[in-house]
């Protein structure tokens, strides 16, 4: 049986048998030192990032694959909004059975003769979103399709009415959604991508639309875009509330903000 007396003759035996110098090879990063070491820093990786790529397949942001299967859906590098909607919403014109310039010039036919009845239908609503008649019918009127085309806010709530569809707008960039749902109401929603300046569709590589649960889900991991007015027309209570709304502070170090700090903070919710 071993006991301690058998344990320390055997130690003192190995001592005389052993070399006098020992070579033991050292990974210094691994040595245990007096002082604690400075960690070190640590190299970021900048992943690439999804750019525009005029009428070819875009790979989606890493950070979709959060909310969506990226095996299952894709950017389109659409050279404005209108080819955007018609590329998700029609099947012919997305492959390519059809004259894709003449679709678009029928598109805009169809804007203007429903044009009418449509702002008329929601006049109210089209005023609570400062959507000024007349203006929207000039922007309408004057699209060209071989041009860029600037963007008008009003056309997207016009298009949600005509074409009977929820649009929700993502920016990558500042994580902001905008949406403009179908004022007959709708469950059929489209979602356009804000990359690179030009509003892309996101797609299903099955053509089906998403669903209002999906939509729900996907606003989750954005902040709602504001429409601010100039600061004149806004009280501090009015900023306040705006701000609370927003999950902003309203306080800095148990101070209230000033207006103009409120403002410049919900400025980047635009």
């Amino acid at each position: 049986m071993v006991n301690l007396n058998t344990i320390t003759q055997t130690i003192q035996k190995s001592k005389r048998s052993m070399p006098s110098k020992i070579k033991i090879n050292v990974n210094k990063e691994f040595l245990q030192t007096e002082n604690i070491p400075v960690s070190k820093q640590k190299i970021s990786v900048n992943l690439p990032k999804s750019k525009f790529v005029k009428n070819e397949i875009i790979e989606l942001p890493e950070f979709y694959c959060t909310f969506i299967d990226n095996n299952d859906y894709y950017l389109y590098g659409s050279p404005n909004l209108f080819y955007s909607v018609l590329f998700i919403t029609d099947e012919n014109f997305r492959l390519g059975g059809v004259n894709k310039q003449n679709e678009l010039e029928k598109f805009k036919e169809m804007l203007l003769k429903k044009f009418n009845e449509t702002y008329m239908k929601f006049k109210d609503e089209y005023a609570k979103q400062n959507i000024k008649r007349n203006k929207l019918e000039i922007y309408v009127k004057e699209l060209n399709f071989e041009n860029e085309i600037g963007l008008f806010n009003g056309i997207f709530q016009l298009i949600a009415d005509i074409k009977q569809i929820n649009i929700l707008i993502l920016d990558n960039s500042k994580k902001l959604y905008d949406s403009y749902e179908c004022l007959d109401k709708s469950t059929d929603n489209i979602i356009l991508v804000n990359l690179d300046g030009y509003l892309v569709p996101l797609l299903n590589i099955y053509g089906n639309l998403f669903s209002c649960d999906e939509i729900k889900t996907i606003k989750t991991y954005f902040k709602q875009k504001l429409v601010l007015n100039k600061i004149s027309t806004y009280k501090l209570s009015d900023l306040q509330l705006l701000a609370n709304n927003n999950n902003i502070s309203i306080t800095n170090h148990g101070k209230n903000k000033q207006k103009q700090q409120l403002y410049d903070e919900l400025l980047m919710l635009t």
